[in-house]
């Protein structure tokens, strides 16, 4: 009769966790029907929604800054660009950014927004542009 073999266990292997305790990876659809049920399941409790998911407000303060003619030029400056340039890289005619830097009129809260974002990292505006005019001299 042979000899019965030796049957070892087999240690589970251990499933690696994210911080929070839950599995890291999964598919997104999968994670979002998943997130959407427990959703579900805390409406439909009736409990407060804020006791059973983390529950974020965000706040952004994005009120443009007034650009009156002088800080217009800066910030075309800060690009070294031409009116009819810096008109062509925000989108407007070149008559709108010269009536800004005469006084007669006033950027639009989006070209404002830009010009914040252009003042914010000048450096990085003049890299884009840089790359922008390279793409299309070839």
């Amino acid at each position: 009769m042979p000899k019965p073999r030796k049957i070892e266990k087999r240690k589970s292997a251990r499933r690696k966790t994210t911080p929070r305790g839950k599995l890291p990876g999964g598919s997104v659809a999968g994670r979002i029907v998943s997130r959407l049920t427990k959703f579900t399941k805390a409406l439909e409790s009736g409990e407060r929604i804020s006791e059973k998911l983390t529950v974020r407000t965000i706040r952004l303060n994005l009120q443009p800054t007034s650009y009156d003619p002088a800080a217009v030029r800066k910030t075309r400056d800060l690009l070294k660009l031409s009116q009819k340039l810096f008109a062509n890289f925000l989108g407007v005619a070149v008559q709108t950014v010269r009536a800004w830097e005469q006084g007669f009129n006033v950027p639009s809260d989006m070209a404002a927004r830009f010009m914040d974002e252009i003042n914010r990292d000048p450096a990085y505006w003049q890299r884009r542009l840089r790359a922008a005019t390279e793409s299309q001299s070839n």
